[in-house]
């Protein structure tokens, strides 16, 4: 039996690692990577073979760079189906699992797998953050629009994502691997049969064991990273339009609470440099420091509190952290469609751990962060008098 992983960044494939040597350690696997960095010369992770597929970045302005942008993605999508095709044919018995099934890559490799399988190939979809508890509303989902038709046509993708579902709705999907049976089977009414759940995926000892093997990181410099009593995760750059001044208030009022211990640790498509250059109270990770998944890197640090607006890495932190402070910004950003969205998952997370906070303005951001400050210091208080 082979597993063969479809994965494009360095989390998913974090979790790709991790399951082929838990999960799925009985079984012969191998991993396709689609990229943007293109001297990226790998022919194993961790003793897995990997095959990587060049994909450009994020496009320039214009409709003209964003057509070309999808074309290359169009090329990309038929050159995994084409190592996909090698695979199927030297492995009747073979899995696949995806960390999406909703977008125009994924649901394609999962249809043309079943296609080519004869219905009897097993797809396993696994949970890579908070958006595979998204519901279907339809007051907010709106069908794509014609031109990705015309696309879909061209590339003779799925029609899947045209719908535009959330994740865990694809038909074709036979196992849901996730952190949380419960909520997921709850929210979108799925069979209990076909959802696994597992926990402690980021564990120290795989954390640091990828970090190390697989991207090559020197873990002595990692040690002055336990200093700092924040971090604050930003978002990619598209998802940042016209919220500059508003997340330099919040990182003002932030930084003046905790006197300069505040890591920004910006998403990897985060390339707004220069605005976090204008202050010199914070601390700028360094890029081969925001590569690293921020689930691993936490474990490494010394239990600071989570700063983001909405993040799938708050979620996936609390899983093996349920203690984990975290102060979630999505309602100053005022975006309906974003509250929708989080408010079904964060009023069921609020009920099971004890530290999230979800302030609607500015001044509850204050006092959230003095009411933590002042927690934090009545415990360490009391570790003294021990």
């Amino acid at each position: 039996m082979k597993i063969v992983f479809i994965c494009y960044n360095y989390l998913t494939l974090y979790k790709a690692v991790y399951n082929a040597h838990h999960f799925f350690r009985d079984h012969e696997s191998m991993i396709i990577y689609r990229t943007a960095v293109t001297n990226l010369n790998v022919r194993s992770i961790s003793e897995i073979p990997v095959t990587v597929i060049p994909v450009e970045g994020m496009p320039s302005n214009g409709i003209i760079s964003r057509c070309m942008l999808e074309i290359k993605w169009g090329i990309m999508i038929r050159r995994t189906i084409r190592v996909l095709k090698k695979e199927i044919d030297e492995n009747p018995s073979l899995k696949l699992v995806v960390f999406k099934d909703n977008e125009p890559a994924e649901s394609s490799f999962i249809e043309y797998f079943k296609k080519h399988t004869s219905q009897k190939g097993e797809v396993y979809l696994i949970e890579e953050g908070n958006s595979i508890y998204w519901t279907m509303d339809k007051n907010t989902s709106k069908p794509r629009k014609f031109i990705w038709r015309i696309y879909q046509k061209y590339f003779g993708l799925s029609k899947f994502f045209l719908d535009d579902y959330p994740q865990g709705y694809n038909p074709l999907v036979d196992k849901i691997i996730c952190s949380d049976c419960i909520k997921i089977v709850q929210l979108k009414g799925l069979n209990q049969t076909r959802v696994i759940e597992q926990k402690g995926i980021y564990n120290v000892l795989d954390s640091q064991k990828f970090m190390h093997d697989v991207l090559g990181k020197d873990m002595s410099g990692l040690i002055h990273y336990q200093t700092f009593k924040a971090v604050h995760l930003t978002l990619p750059t598209t998802d940042m339009e016209g919220l500059n001044d508003l997340e330099w208030q919040i990182l003002e009022i932030i930084d003046s609470n905790l006197d300069g211990s505040l890591l920004i640790k910006k998403h990897p498509r985060d390339t707004r440099d220069q605005f976090f250059r204008e202050s010199n109270k914070m601390t700028i990770a360094k890029d081969e420091i925001c590569e690293i998944p921020a689930e691993c890197l936490y474990g490494l640090m010394n239990n600071p509190i989570i700063f983001t607006y909405y993040s799938s890495a708050y979620s996936n932190i609390l899983v093996d952290n349920p203690e984990a402070r975290i102060v979630l910004l999505y309602k100053l950003m005022n975006d309906d469609l974003i509250n929708n969205y989080m408010d079904s998952i964060i009023d069921y997370e609020m009920d099971r751990y004890p530290n999230i906070y979800r302030p609607n303005n500015l001044d509850e951001l204050n006092k959230v962060i003095l009411r933590l400050m002042e927690e934090e210091k009545n415990e360490k208080g009391a570790d003294n008098w021990c």
